[in-house]
């Protein structure tokens, strides 16, 4: 990729200088040129074009000129690069190369018998012309011979332009073989053009839409959400999901329900009762594939003096999000047990380091079935049960099914409810779960008293850096939110907040190892409403790249319906101020809880019209944001948000008053061997 926008580990002052200085040179043609190549060359190349065709300027560079042609036929739009050809070639005349992509252009826009004039100039002994002279031959004869033909090549023979002008072709073929378009996905997705896919799929589920066989159907709507998860669209993947599991398909539900569970919390299509039955109805799924039978043991009763033996399972063992607040844990009182599912052995150096003094026992058990977990869970005699893995795959969804512990409880690692019926507490704060938004859990609610969370922020020895508006003039918005969070919603809901603030721009460092995705991304953020010139992407591969391109941001924006949780905390804590907003479940409002807690009500809209206008008045307030960045460091480093010894205070507090909750219970249904179920508990 382009280092125009990458961020390795001394290239981010550069990215944000370059993209400064076309922010603030608009009419530079050598820049914007500049600027299209980067974008062309990570696949960008519908958005190429747009940099390189703003309104009333006639391009006098010809490479530039060539470029727009060649970059809108590797966006696919063939018409529109006919039309850019004509300008290319109007004063010089073609090279060879350059001949056989314009006779791809010809054969994209229906022309081919135009393409096979070009290629008879350029000569049949050409290999490249002869490569397009089949093509255009096989689509005047046959179209449906072109995605045979193409299957017939190696990987390595195939170029996106190739591909692209092969899909104009297909889209205009009348075929019903469903294999060959399947065939075709494949090819696909080997070559990693997975949003070459997305128009097959449309093609596919016009010919198909009248089908009454729910297989084809079913198959149809797993391909898209796979697809938009492949190139990280969650939120779409999550609504095309949440629509499968509300249909209640059966070839669908079947084939999505391991998808469902990660990202149905992500679907703003769903209210919170219907999240709440999708992940019933997925985890009853779960529960029938592995035969959970629940294990029996006696019901809880008061300690008597003894220690609570507390089983934590985790799947974060020693990575940067240990469960840290264990270090503090009143050891007179509390024996702590680690069941650990992410890892098989004890961990060397700086990872074994993290876990000191958390736990008295730490049992590896990823080589284990869930079945075999929750046996050596009743084997360790654990009398609560706390639940911080996830919720996505993986993430032993069935292990406390076969209730190996007489009281289970999950904490806010969880996305949503969990469904179970066997899990009796869900911990939160009264704003994190109001009693409004009880119906969407099937656990009761166990309420802490303030807000505190089970991580530690990882800047706690970092100095804020200053204000970068002050440097470089521009107001520059951005978010510290995952990948995953990016909803279309939130994208456009920041495009018009950009657009409301004269000369800012939106900046963001996607946190992922490879350069695969970045495309997908920048044309992501473009196609719901971005200028190229109001935003810079980058890759950070890194969890210190956050702090970095917070050094770089005036105004971070959470994401939604999924917000920020511990990178809010930490954002707040480099002294950038988090706008934020009141979602309609518990994933919404993980930041505006923090928010709250730190008295930065300001911070908080109610709706996305609000969220917009607190956002730009913010960037009319040079004086606040100066404040902020100065005083916001303290405020975080000094609350309950962060301080994990507090937070297991709070936690242990809840811990014994489940306990000695439950054993009240168990002696007024008298101890008859058997478990009360989570409605008693309510």
């Amino acid at each position: 990729m382009h280092n125009l926008l990458r961020l390795d580990a001394v290239d981010l002052d550069e990215v944000m200088a370059r993209a400064t200085r076309l922010h603030q040179a608009p009419d530079d043609q050598d820049r914007r040129f500049a600027f299209a190549e980067a974008l062309a060359s990570i696949g960008c190349y519908g958005h190429a074009a747009a940099v390189l065709s703003p309104a009333g300027v006639v391009l006098a560079n010809p490479a530039a000129r060539w470029l727009r042609a060649h970059a809108l036929l590797a966006h696919g739009d063939c018409i529109a690069a006919r039309a850019a050809l004509a300008e290319a070639e109007a004063d010089r005349a073609l090279s060879i190369d350059q001949a056989v992509i314009a006779a791809r252009i010809e054969i994209g826009a229906g022309d081919p018998v135009a393409a096979m004039i070009r290629m008879g100039a350029v000569g049949e002994a050409d290999p490249h012309g002869a490569a397009v002279f089949a093509e255009a031959q096989a689509w005047f004869d046959a179209p449906d011979t072109v995605a045979r033909m193409l299957l017939g090549l190696p990987s390595g023979d195939y170029s996106v332009e190739m591909v692209s002008s092969s899909l104009g072709m297909l889209h205009a073929w009348a075929g019903t073989d469903v294999d060959c378009w399947q065939d075709c996905l494949y090819l696909l997705d080997r070559l990693g053009l997975y949003r070459w896919t997305l128009p097959i799929l449309d093609r596919i589920e016009d010919k198909f839409q009248l089908v009454e066989d729910k297989d084809v159907k079913g198959t149809l709507k797993f391909n898209r959400i796979v697809r938009f998860a492949s190139v990280m669209f969650y939120s779409e993947a999550a609504n095309l999901a949440a629509r499968g599991m509300i249909d209640q398909t059966a070839s669908v539900t079947q084939m999505i329900s391991s998808y469902a569970r990660f990202l149905a919390p992500m679907a703003d299509a769903l209210s919170g009762v219907e999240l709440r039955k999708i992940q019933e109805q997925t985890l009853s799924m779960l529960n029938d594939d592995a035969a959970v039978v629940p294990i029996s043991h006696s019901l809880p009763i008061p300690l008597n003096g003894r220690r609570l033996r507390l089983g934590v399972l985790t799947c974060w063992y020693s990575s940067e999000f240990f469960f840290i607040p264990m270090r503090y844990r009143d050891r007179t009182r509390i024996e702590a047990i680690a069941i650990v599912v992410n890892i098989a052995a004890p961990p060397a150096g700086a990872a074994a380091e993290r876990e000191v003094g958390c736990y008295d026992t730490v049992v590896f058990a990823k080589e284990l079935d869930d079945a075999a977990i929750a046996r050596v869970i009743q084997d360790q005699c654990i009398d609560i049960l706390l639940d911080l893995t996830g919720q996505g795959g993986g993430q032993r969804g069935t292990v406390l099914e076969w209730r190996p512990a007489p009281v289970q409880v999950v904490w806010t690692t969880k996305l949503s409810t969990t469904g179970s019926r066997v899990i009796d507490w869900f911990l939160a704060d009264q704003d994190l779960i109001p009693p409004e938004h009880e119906e969407h859990f099937t656990e009761a609610i166990w309420r802490y008293p303030e807000v505190v969370t089970p991580w530690q922020s990882s800047f706690v020895e970092v100095a804020p850096a200053p204000p970068p508006r002050r440097q470089t003039g521009i107001m520059t918005f951005g978010t510290p939110a995952s990948l995953f969070k990016l909803s279309e919603t939130a994208i456009q809901t920041w495009a018009q907040i950009v657009s409301r603030v004269p000369g800012s721009r939106f900046a963001y460092a996607a946190p992922c190892n490879s350069d695969e995705h970045m495309p997908y991304l920048y044309q992501r953020f473009l196609r719901n409403g971005f200028h190229p010139d109001r935003l810079v992407v980058y890759r950070s591969p890194a969890h210190d790249g956050l702090m970095r391109v917070l050094a770089h941001i005036d105004i971070a924006l959470d994401t939604f319906p999924f917000g920020c949780n511990r990178t809010a905390a930490e954002c707040l804590q480099q002294g950038v101020p988090l706008i934020s907003l009141w979602g309609d479940r518990l994933t919404g409002r993980y930041t505006a809880t923090q928010l709250q807690a730190l008295g930065l009500t300001e911070l908080i809209a109610d709706n996305r019209a609000d969220y917009v206008d607190r956002a730009v008045a913010l960037a009319r307030d040079g004086e606040r944001l100066d404040r902020w960045r100065r005083d916001l460091p303290d405020l975080v480093r000094h609350s309950p948000v962060v301080d994990p010894e507090r937070a297991m205070r709070t936690l242990e507090t809840a811990l014994f008053g489940m306990w000695d909750t439950s054993c009240a219970r168990a002696r007024d249904r008298g101890d008859d061997g058997a478990l009360p179920s989570v409605g008693d508990l309510h």
